[in-house]
């Protein structure tokens, strides 16, 4: 409640609750492709069903969907190739940025490309070597 003079109290019964900020413990995949749409799951702890949880990608805010209370997932918006600051928000329509996690990495790549393979063809039985010319690949390991 409310007081103006230390004595008086407002009667407006108004509720507020304190959570702890979101934490985030991994996410997968921690990439995706510039385009966007890649699903990532994220898990870590405080998450609330009834709080608007988002991701932020960079600042760009993609909403989320709640699985449990360690678990939500996001779409990541289209975004240029780089590494960037990913984030679990909270009241995401609110703009309440006070409500947010410390930041981990996602990566935006170019997606691949394969120009041509070589052989074109090969047995069912497998065991033929195959070579592919392609750009955009990367080591993930």
């Amino acid at each position: 409640e409310v007081t103006l003079n230390g004595q008086d109290f407002s009667q407006s019964l108004q509720k507020f609750e304190y959570r702890p900020a979101p934490v985030i413990d991994s996410i997968w995949p921690n990439g995706g492709p510039t385009i966007g749409s890649t699903e990532v799951f994220v898990t870590g702890s405080h998450y609330h069903d009834e709080v608007q949880l988002g991701c932020s990608f960079d600042g760009v805010i993609s909403e989320g969907t709640y699985i449990d209370n360690r678990t939500l997932s996001c779409h990541s918006p289209p975004h240029l190739p780089q590494l960037v600051s990913f984030r679990v928000v909270g009241d995401v329509f609110v703009g309440d940025a006070s409500y947010q996690s410390d930041p981990i990495e996602f990566l935006y790549y170019n997606p691949p490309s394969i120009a041509s393979t070589t052989p074109r063809m090969g047995s069912a039985l497998g065991g033929m070597p195959v070579i592919l010319t392609s750009t955009n690949l990367f080591n993930t390991t």
